[in-house]
């Protein structure tokens, strides 16, 4: 599995943004462009467009050929191919995935809070608390953005939104950080694996395959851009 990894900074120009916006579709071109700050904007259209060069690329088939279609969530999924995808995006970063099985991402930035043990207490299951409770306070905070991050990919896999609470499955993070779901509404195993991007930012991805080796590339779609054809 490669999971494709974009810095914002590279793509601040307002000429590469117009040309991106022609690879997406008009809604999506819309709820683009209603986002106040242009940085969500960008965050966004990155993230559309990262999903597709890397469609592209797998099925060799043009952008004007990627049919979309979403779920009774509102999670997008591609028609007429087996292949899964998901996007997250926070601060700089933007990150993708695409796999043959359900897949899901997330990236959080990790910013200091000061009701960090409030939110616990009220979105962690008592497994996850009694954990986090018992790191040493210096790792407490990467500890709760780690439970967070798988919390939201496993979610993210499923596709099901806030329909599921997040307190009705636990995360596992063992000693040799292996990391899995315990969900007893389930007879699916469920993994994560688990980066730091700059100390800053904790990424996590969740597959119901035993996650051995992922790849992480930094991906660059300024040499890409014009390989699919536009909409």
């Amino acid at each position: 599995m490669k999971v494709h990894i974009i810095k914002l900074e590279n793509y601040i120009d307002e000429e590469l943004f117009s040309d991106f916006l022609e690879y997406v579709s008009d809604k999506k071109a819309e709820r683009i462009l209603r986002y106040r700050h242009k940085k969500d904007q960008l965050r966004s259209l990155i993230g559309d467009v990262l999903i597709r060069n890397i469609l592209c690329d797998e099925l060799s088939i043009n952008n004007e050929n990627l049919e979309f279609a979403f779920n009774s969530y509102g999670k997008p999924y591609l028609k007429n191919y087996n292949k899964n995808f998901n996007i997250s995006h926070s601060g700089d970063y933007v990150v993708g995935v695409v796999d043959s099985d359900l897949v899901g991402i997330d990236i959080e930035e990790i910013r200091p809070m000061n009701d960090m043990f409030d939110i616990a207490k009220s979105f962690f299951t008592e497994t996850e608390n009694k954990w986090l409770e018992s790191l040493h306070k210096d790792k407490k905070l990467l500890g709760f953005y780690k439970i967070w991050t798988a919390k939201e990919s496993y979610l993210k896999l499923l596709g099901v939104g806030l329909s599921k609470k997040t307190n009705s499955f636990s995360v596992v993070i063992e000693d040799n950080n292996k990391i899995y779901i315990k969900d007893k509404n389930t007879s699916n195993n469920y993994y994560c694996s688990q980066i730091i991007l700059e100390n800053k930012y904790c990424l996590t991805v969740c597959s119901r395959k035993k996650l051995n080796f992922i790849d992480f590339v930094t991906s660059s779609l300024l040499d890409k851009k014009m390989k699919s054809s536009k909409l």
